[in-house]
């Protein structure tokens, strides 16, 4: 039997081919809705795996006439509604923005970054969560300021027995290099 320092050694190793490995991964074919009070779960369901794995949701930022900086401002007004401020909602993260400056009105923007033993689940709890429910989420339907904008979900499905592990290397790794401007880390 190794030692715990053998283990370790291999555990590190093993550590270091999944980082290799990760940023080798594309996330699989999105789902794009505009968000509403009666987004279609069908087509939800129908397109995100019932699987473990990441996701991500992005916005389409729409408003041509505004620079970056201005867009981020009028979209910060919205998270830091009053009305949100006990609704258990990811909160902006500043230092992120500061990556995306460079980014095009018109074009997909990451907002958030999970993960989850059932994407499709948790996906539909980030779209139908009421604003009282304690599980934080981003709530859209139930977020009028956000009816309107287009959103894209992304995913890619982690089938492996040490998931929990996996996950959340693969999660940490992906918002390190997509900025995600909203979440809880």
């Amino acid at each position: 039997m190794g030692s715990i320092k053998d283990v370790d050694n291999q555990f590190s190793e093993s550590l270091n081919n999944l980082f290799g490995q990760i940023n080798s991964y594309g996330f699989d074919s999105p789902v794009t809705f505009i968000a509403n009070k009666e987004v279609d779960k069908e087509s939800i369901t129908t397109t995100i795996p019932a699987n473990k794995g990441v996701y991500l949701i992005e916005i389409k930022i729409v408003d041509t006439d505004a620079t970056f900086d201005e867009w981020l401002a009028g979209f910060e007004k919205i998270l830091n509604h009053e009305r949100y401020s006990k609704s258990n909602v990811p909160s902006l993260k500043k230092l992120r923005c500061k990556s995306h400056r460079t980014v095009k009105l018109g074009e997909w923007f990451p907002l958030y970054i999970g993960k989850s033993k059932n994407i499709q689940k948790r996906v539909l709890e980030h779209l139908h969560l009421r604003l009282e429910q304690r599980t934080t989420g981003l709530k859209l339907t139930n977020r009028e300021e956000f009816h309107g904008n287009s959103f894209r979900i992304s995913t890619i499905v982690l089938d492996v027995i040490n998931y929990d592990i996996i996950a959340t290397e693969f999660e940490r790794q992906l918002r390190n290099r997509i900025n995600p401007i909203l979440g809880r880390q």
